[in-house]
């Protein structure tokens, strides 16, 4: 371990920042899925803090098994840590709360929440795309297991160090308002920027990461296996890339692979 923070990517939207003392976890997912079973429990019995972007089942779902594994405490949107307590009985005590624009302390890290917009999900093509099976498994874990349909959350963290991280997981996308961005960028320094490639959306990626002028761009695929399953298409990784020199010419780009890390 470093003091300075690690990055380690699990795939999907999971991502570990680790210093010597102290793990943050975002959005744990390790299941098969999709043909892919990139981490395992195992992985998380370190973790301190689980931040949670939205309900997603992919994002959500080995949530409750980290939380009670660990008793890591859990800072996600109120509806989010209603349905862990109520659903999948996360002691109260483990939840916190957040909304947009507040800031926790937590283990030497400082958390402050923000929200961004979802892509439009064909739900049809989610449901039928792979299938019977997978459309009735992902009925049963995205509708009755995960709770759906609740805000999207980014996290902008302080580390111990000093150095500033934001998650904007999958919101980089057709639907977002690049003044919303913007002013992310003016309130926030981010030195280290997580954020989502996926569909066509390299304009919107390449817009976004200049309105939050990283210095590191760690760009990562969170549903390369889903979408290769339902049949849905994402434009070539050297068009996002190309997109964000365009709009952000001085920022490193690390590419992020299921056990990727990265040390800072």
């Amino acid at each position: 371990m470093t003091d300075k923070p690690r990055l380690v990517y699990f795939g999907w939207s999971c991502f570990s920042v680790e210093t010597s003392q102290r793990v943050l976890l975002f959005d744990p997912f390790f299941r098969p899925e999709c043909g892919a079973e990139w981490a395992h429990l195992e992985d998380f019995t370190r973790t301190n803090i689980i931040c949670l972007t939205h309900g997603h089942h992919e994002h959500y779902l080995d949530t409750p098994v980290v939380a009670k594994k660990t008793g890591a405490v859990v800072v996600a949107p109120s509806e989010i840590c209603d349905h862990l307590k109520t659903r999948h009985g996360i002691n109260p005590s483990q939840l916190k709360p957040i909304n947009p624009g507040q800031t926790v302390e937590l283990n030497g890290f400082r958390i402050t929440a923000f929200e961004w917009r979802h892509r439009t999900i064909n739900l049809w093509k989610a449901f039928f795309g792979g299938g019977i099976v997978h459309g009735l498994k992902f009925v049963y874990n995205g509708m009755i297991q995960s709770p759906f349909s609740t805000r999207k959350f980014g996290y902008h963290l302080e580390m111990p160090d000093g150095t500033t991280i934001t998650n904007y997981c999958e919101g980089l996308n057709d639907n977002m308002v690049i003044e919303e961005v913007r002013e992310l960028g003016r309130t926030f320094q981010t030195e280290i920027l997580l954020t989502g490639y996926q569909l066509n959306f390299e304009k919107y990626v390449g817009l976004g990461v200049g309105a939050l002028a990283p210095k590191k761009v760690v760009l990562f695929h969170p549903h390369e296996k889903l979408f290769a399953k339902i049949g849905v298409p994402t434009s070539p990784l050297d068009s996002f890339i190309e997109k964000i020199k365009q709009s952000t010419p001085g920022a490193e780009i690390i590419i992020s692979r299921p056990g990727t890390q990265v040390v800072y």
